[in-house]
């Protein structure tokens, strides 16, 4: 009886969303993990072991609850402490992901291919050329999760102090290669960007690469450099360090 009366909860906060936001609950289904509330609307997947939209929400659901698990042994989170669940929403509409991002990240507008509130949540707009693969969804996903955990634990007073971007981006491109191989996603001002191949995605072996020319960026400057401004031969080190 609780779980039908927690899923019946869950089905109309999805129709008063859906309706809000003017979209299609079958073409944008919802559900919740432990810490996660997904919204899941995409379109032309390819290398996925659902084939359906359906299997595809709780692949995904899954996946990142997984995650999630793993960041709370990197980050010693506290499991009995009560928070309000993450909110991530992936959506192929335009429209409709403009109206999520304003919802659900403080009124924030979408700019790029996605809009992060660390404290609210992520709206991301899945375009096909960018996260048309299983890979590349799942490496975008792991990235927007990991700045989200984070941003729970770091204040925003502490997140405008240098040094943090490190550690933010880091993890995120951290969480990247562990579920997807590969680094290539990157946010500017909280802002999601289309994926950029640098270093061949490959942080470990662009690292070891700049070290031979010894072009690799020293920890001391990537400290005191705000996240925003870091270039790509700052993205190789950083996903290595910062998991140390």
């Amino acid at each position: 009886m609780q779980r039908r009366e927690l899923a019946q909860a869950l089905r109309t906060a999805h129709r008063d969303l859906a309706t809000t936001l003017r979209f299609d609950e079958r073409a944008v289904p919802m559900c919740r993990t432990p810490h996660l509330t997904l919204l899941f609307g995409v379109e032309k997947l390819a290398g996925c072991p659902e084939d359906e939209l359906h299997g595809q929400l709780h692949l995904f659901a899954d996946r990142l609850e997984a995650l999630h698990a793993q960041l709370a042994v990197v980050l010693a989170l506290d499991a009995t402490a009560p928070a309000e669940p993450l909110r991530v929403a992936l959506l192929s509409d335009e429209r409709t992901a403009r109206r999520v991002a304003r919802t659900w990240c403080g009124g924030v507008e979408m700019q790029g291919l996605g809009t992060i509130d660390v404290e609210r949540g992520v709206a991301v707009l899945s375009a096909t050329r960018a996260h048309g693969t299983d890979a590349a969804l799942h490496g975008v996903l792991a990235h927007v999760l990991a700045r989200l955990v984070l941003g729970r634990l770091v204040t925003p007073r502490q997140r405008d102090e240098l040094g943090y971007g490190f550690l933010d981006a880091g993890l995120a491109h951290w969480c990247e290669m562990r579920c997807a191989g590969r680094a290539e996603n990157f946010c500017v001002l909280d802002r999601l960007e289309r994926p950029r191949e640098y270093h061949g995605g490959d942080s470990g072996r662009a690292a070891r690469g700049l070290l031979d020319r010894t072009a690799l960026p020293s920890l001391e400057r990537l400290l005191v450099t705000g996240c925003s401004d870091f270039d790509f031969a700052d993205h190789a080190p950083r996903s290595r360090w910062s998991s140390t």
